[in-house]
């Protein structure tokens, strides 16, 4: 079975909006969501239940941070 989310905790998020960006091994953006964090957030939970087996980087912008990891998909 696909794991349909992943968790990221990030530290210096804020109340508010942040924007995702995955991109694929290849350099193509293959997601962009918006989330909307409440209070006291630190995690992100994101959604990747659409994409396929491989590694990624995800790409976390709010404000002043800017966060970036990458993250192996299997099946």
């Amino acid at each position: 079975t696909k794991n349909s989310h992943i968790l990221i905790q990030i530290a210096g998020l804020k109340p508010g909006t942040a924007s995702v960006h995955i991109t694929d091994s290849q350099g193509q953006l293959v997601k962009s969501i918006d989330l909307n964090l409440p209070e006291q957030s630190t995690t992100c939970s994101l959604d990747i239940q659409d994409l396929d087996e491989g590694i990624y980087v995800v790409n976390i912008l709010q404000e002043e941070v800017n966060y970036t990891t990458k993250i192996l998909r299997m099946e």
